[in-house]
């Protein structure tokens, strides 16, 4: 797992129930961790103007049964990360996050 001296650990925020069990229902499928899907996913959605960032994902249980996902970046690619998020119109994490999983979800759901 990387750590605060190499990597930045940013909060992307919660996966509803829905999201997280089509998400963890295309992990299987695949016979890989819910993580990987979710790195793919960001890594798929960026990679049309960029290489695949060495990203990490750290997942939480919640009292209500949703999961909180934290995003880990090194700190050498994460302002080329923020940079490129921006021209494409996203401001936070969370949003890319999202919109990746969701994307991924529409393409192979």
């Amino acid at each position: 797992m990387p750590t605060r001296e190499t990597h930045a650990r940013i909060y992307q925020g919660e996966i509803d129930n829905n999201e997280y069990r089509e998400l963890e229902r295309s992990a299987k499928q695949r016979g890989i961790p819910l993580r990987e899907i979710i790195v793919e996913a960001i890594n798929k959605y960026l990679k049309k103007s960029n290489p695949k960032y060495p990203l990490d994902i750290e997942e939480m249980d919640l009292k209500d049964g949703s999961k909180r996902f934290y995003l880990w970046i090194p700190y050498e690619n994460y302002d080329d990360l923020v940079h490129l998020m921006k021209t494409r119109g996203i401001i936070y994490i969370q949003e890319l996050v999202r919109r990746a999983a969701r994307q991924r979800n529409q393409i192979h759901g």
